[in-house]
């Protein structure tokens, strides 16, 4: 019988508990990766979202089925060959762009894309799975989340290649930073309540159409919610919407007055005024 979401974690919860192994995989040579593995992450949950293809040499990224969950778990498998599994916190569409963008992200991000770029140069398709986690079921009064239970086993027992290669040499996972990207605040922007990325290859850092973000306004705690636009513009920059609360805080900056917008992540980005400039009033 193959195991569920729920008693994969009681025996990762367990093995904690008594300093075991969470799970017993089947016995093989060291160093020997089972076969497989696809059918045993169907049976827990697993479902087929889309794949990964070449168009010339870039990644070209299909999915057939979209989620909005920010807690998944997500698979690339080749026929029942499991090549790699990773978690997000990040919307899946947003998260799987950054691999058509390797050189933005982690080394880890980077040496699954090169994965991908070669493998797919010997195969038509590399297939998309997602385990959603949801609902999160409850211990007593406390949710449990099965991604941050199950990943690790899942790795432990299925060894992916990709996930093994990505730890080879190094613990340490080196992330290449993401620019602060300089703006100048225009009358548009102050009477509208938006602001532009400038035309040109700036844009590759943000997400696809429609992907959600959160911007933080100066050093306030609380992000306001917006969506990357690549369709306002006839250049294909982006542009971000903040409604009234971007339109308050532009209020008391003079126009032409220089912004700096830091990419925390393709989904997380700070607004604040240049160094030179003091904050604006509340």
């Amino acid at each position: 019988m193959n195991p569920t979401p729920s008693s994969l974690l009681r025996s990762r919860t367990r093995a904690r508990a008594y300093g075991t192994a969470a799970l017993s995989p089947p016995h093989r040579t060291h160093g020997e990766a089972p076969a497989g593995g696809l059918s045993q992450l169907r049976d827990i949950g697993f479902r087929h979202v889309g794949y990964w293809s070449l168009c010339g040499d870039q990644l070209h990224l299909a999915l057939h089925v979209r989620t909005e969950h920010r807690n998944v778990m997500y698979a690339f498998v080749e026929g029942d060959k499991v090549h790699y599994v990773a978690k997000t916190a990040m919307p899946l569409e947003g998260r799987l762009y950054l691999y058509r963008r390797a050189s933005l992200t982690s080394a880890r991000e980077t040496r699954c894309h090169a994965q991908l770029i070669a493998r797919l140069r010997q195969v038509p398709s590399i297939d998309i799975y997602v385990f959603t986690g949801e609902p999160r079921p409850l211990h007593g009064v406390f949710a449990i989340n099965l991604i941050d239970g199950l990943m690790d086993s899942i790795v432990g027992t299925l060894m992916p290649a990709w996930n093994r290669a990505s730890f080879q040499g190094t613990d340490e996972v080196a992330y290449n930073p993401l620019p602060v990207i300089a703006l100048v605040l225009r009358p548009s922007y102050r009477d509208n309540g938006f602001f532009n990325i400038p035309a040109g290859d700036l844009n590759r850092h943000f997400g696809p159409n429609r992907q959600r973000v959160e911007i933080w306004l100066g050093d306030s705690a609380e992000p306001l919610e917006s969506v990357v636009n690549r369709t306002s513009n006839l250049s294909g920059a982006c542009r971000f919407y903040g409604g009234a609360r971007l339109k308050r805080w532009f209020h008391d900056i003079p126009a032409g007055t220089h912004l700096q917008l830091e990419i925390l992540a393709p989904d997380r980005l700070r607004l604040t005024l240049a160094p030179a400039f003091s904050e604006p009033r509340r």
